[in-house]
């Protein structure tokens, strides 16, 4: 599996992989549809925040080889591992305040209960909640081995940098439709957060780009 590390169209930091987003795998004990039905409802969240959380849950074991991730930063390896610690930081910390919050909320919703038919919004809940925790131990090992992993620069990645901080949309499309031909990946402008000039119709790359 391989790992992308770069700006979003409003230069925020996104992390994801070239695994495409799948629901969480469950051992069921009992309410098998209400947890389906929860399952269904959880892939309804923006695939940014999905592949995200789908990302950090994947995350090597110590046993796996050390991930590879790529980027389309200009900087050595120092300064990447620097700046990925402090996203992960970032965001370790933001997944333990949102469960927490989640935690206080999710007794009120067992009320639901008592309402004829099984309580969706519970079930909901606890499996953002699973999902959540999936991924804030999955970032607790990335961290443990940020020391071993292996960023690469990708010149597709770059150009995309490249032209967001011109903030020019179509040769944002141009270099998002060429990264996403390159690495195989579906979505990229969902996850990147660029709307497209059009969506029956991307903009082809403009020589010399890359």
């Amino acid at each position: 599996m391989i790992y992308f590390f770069t700006r979003d169209f409003r230069h925020r930091m996104r992390f994801f992989s070239s695994d495409p987003v799948k629901p969480p795998h469950l051992k069921f004990s009992k309410s098998r549809i209400a947890w389906e039905k929860a399952k269904k409802k959880l892939l309804l969240l923006p695939i940014r925040i999905l592949r995200q959380e789908q990302a950090f849950a994947h995350a090597p074991a110590p046993d796996d080889p050390p991930p590879r991730i790529l980027h389309g930063r200009r900087k050595g390896k120092r300064e990447m591992r620097r700046s990925f610690f402090f996203f992960l930081q970032r965001q370790k910390s933001r997944h333990y305040l949102i469960l927490g919050l989640e935690a206080l909320v999710l007794p009120i919703s067992g009320l639901a209960a008592f309402l004829p038919g099984p309580n969706i919004f519970f079930y909901t809940l606890a499996i953002v909640m699973i999902t959540q925790w999936r991924a804030a131990r999955g970032i607790s090992r990335l961290l443990k081995r940020r020391g071993e992993i292996e960023f690469v620069f990708d010149p597709h990645l770059a150009a995309w940098e490249k032209a967001v901080a011109g903030r020019n949309p179509e040769r944002c499309a141009a270099c998002l439709n060429a990264a996403a031909t390159a690495h195989g990946l579906g979505n990229l402008e969902k996850i990147l957060r660029l709307k497209l000039p059009d969506a029956g119709s991307r903009v082809a790359p403009v020589a010399g780009d890359f």
